[in-house]
């Protein structure tokens, strides 16, 4: 990926674990900060109807499946912003080389929390939504990397701004999608296999075009000498 003769662009086994790791942790706290910040709905409804916490088991879900659009978005963008940002700050913490394995720490979790939710119902998945699940993991993996070495390469270009705003772009478009479709088919069963075909080619070509932009820009800057070593930690 880099130019072998310059020291500064060697990769060695420690300083690429370290980079997964920054990515794991980094997406294990976005994760976290992104579940409060999506439960504020519910907090309001509470808040509105005197905490009755077993309301939220059928009047607020209800009140989800009735606005799939809004609910979708607010989701989705919730989301993009907490991921992007903590993968916005994650590959500043080391030089352009490791930005991929920052992403790829990224996916890991992302990956992991898809298998726990899927494990519950593993007995039961058809064929369908089991090449669904493949095809997330997938897409993770692609994604992640991307956006973090394509906002690595902002970063370094003086597009650091841009890069973030287009990643969190392509990350809500992803992410509001899957929460509507997930509160739009119950309602919908009948399109089930037509709307989420349609989903994820537009996923796929999402995720494998900002993989390979992020990896061919990164490809084409060149660092400057004070990044040699982490700017974090």
């Amino acid at each position: 990926m880099d130019d072998k003769s310059n020291p500064s662009s060697r990769m060695d086994l420690k300083e690429t674990l370290i980079a997964v790791g920054i990515g794991i942790v980094f997406m294990a706290v976005a994760l976290f900060v992104q579940s409060l910040v999506q439960q504020i709905p519910e907090y309001i409804y509470l808040a509105m109807h005197g905490f009755k916490i077993s309301l939220l088991v059928n009047n607020y879900s209800a009140i989800e499946f009735q606005h799939p659009l809004e609910f979708g978005l607010y989701l989705g963008l919730v989301a993009a912003r907490m991921q992007e940002l903590a993968t916005y700050i994650a590959v500043d913490t080391r030089t352009k080389q490791y930005a991929f394995f920052i992403g790829l720490g990224f996916s890991v979790v992302d990956i992991i929390v898809l298998l726990l939710d899927t494990v519950p119902v593993m007995g039961k998945i058809t064929q369908f939504p089991a090449l669904l699940i493949w095809l997330n993991v997938i897409s993770s993996i692609l994604f992640h990397p991307g956006t973090a070495t394509f906002m690595k390469w902002g970063r370094i270009a003086g597009f650091a701004k841009a890069s973030l705003g287009i990643s969190i772009a392509l990350h809500a478009a992803v992410d509001s999608s899957v929460a509507f479709l997930d509160l739009w088919i119950p309602s919908h069963a009948s399109q089930y296999v037509r709307d989420s075909s349609i989903f994820w080619v537009v996923a796929m070509a999402i995720s494998i075009g900002i993989f390979i932009i992020g990896l061919k820009m990164l490809r084409g800057v060149q660092e400057s000498p004070e990044k040699e070593k982490p700017v974090v930690f």
